[in-house]
């Protein structure tokens, strides 16, 4: 009974993963076994976001970040524009996302081993994300730490994750592509800041990249209708499920927060 026991932990932790996902991604850090490192690293994040972080930093001095801040965001906006630029390239300008092929795991061309690569890239990329919550606790901006931030940066890795370890590469490139694309951006107007370039001069793009941020989300809800009502698409369907719920749920969130942010302060202010 006990063996019988044993057998079946080590198969959900471990042995299914295995038999599920793609032997191609084993050699690449985390993607090996189950999610339980990036659960780790995950909840770590969310307990230093939302507990330890801004108790740590409650009676000490907010921190100078700009100098890192600014290598962080041209870092990522460099990483981003990498994934974008050559994820359009080896998906046909994006043809293959849409194409519901299924992936052949023998498949160890050039073009495959970077749409890999790409991906983990990705992947990589979720995780110094991370950093962006750093600065706001060290600069004790802690009403920018908001429910929505710390959600968006915590389920993000997740997805990612499954992506490259069960298809990475077809139908999975839609988010990558389109998140790189919108990242690229959105640390370019982070990099404005810490610059200390004259808010006037680029404060108007704030309420542009939510709106960027809107259409992706629709953008990425289409694919996966798409590939839900295709009879024919060979993706599998919990990752398409997957991908509308992550979709819906921060199209909800985002227009919850753009109809506050730029709307509904907006009437208040011609009101008063």
């Amino acid at each position: 009974m006990l063996t019988n026991l044993m057998n079946t932990i080590n198969y959900v932790y471990y042995e299914v993963w295995q038999e599920k996902g793609d032997p191609r991604v084993d050699s690449y850090p985390l993607l090996h076994g189950g999610p339980w490192k990036v659960l780790t690293i995950v909840g770590l994040y969310i307990f230093f976001a939302k507990y330890w972080g801004p108790k740590m930093m409650k009676n000490s001095a907010a921190w100078e970040c700009r100098k890192a801040m600014i290598i962080h965001n041209s870092v990522l906006i460099v990483l981003n524009l990498i994934g974008f630029v050559f994820g359009l390239v080896v998906t046909s300008f994006g043809a293959e996302a849409w194409s519901c092929k299924s992936l052949d795991t023998s498949d160890v061309s050039l073009k495959t081993r970077l749409t890999i690569a790409l991906g983990y890239l990705y992947f990589i990329t979720k995780f110094m994300d991370f950093l962006d919550t750093l600065f706001f606790v060290l600069r004790k901006k802690n009403s920018h730490i908001s429910g929505l931030h710390v959600f968006h940066h915590a389920i993000m890795p997740l997805t990612a994750w499954a992506g490259c370890k069960f298809f990475p590469g077809g139908n999975s490139a839609m988010t990558p592509l389109v998140n790189s694309f919108v990242h690229a951006v959105m640390y370019t107007y982070y990099l404005c800041a810490a610059l200390d370039i004259p808010k006037e001069k680029y404060i108007h793009l704030k309420r542009h990249i939510t709106e960027v941020q809107l259409i992706q989300f629709t953008l990425v809800l289409s694919h996966s209708l798409y590939s839900l009502l295709n009879p024919s698409c060979e993706w599998p369907r919990a990752m398409a499920i997957a991908e509308g719920a992550e979709a819906i749920t921060f199209l909800k969130m985002f227009s919850d927060f753009y109809i506050h942010t730029y709307l509904t302060k907006k009437v208040k202010d011609k009101s008063s």
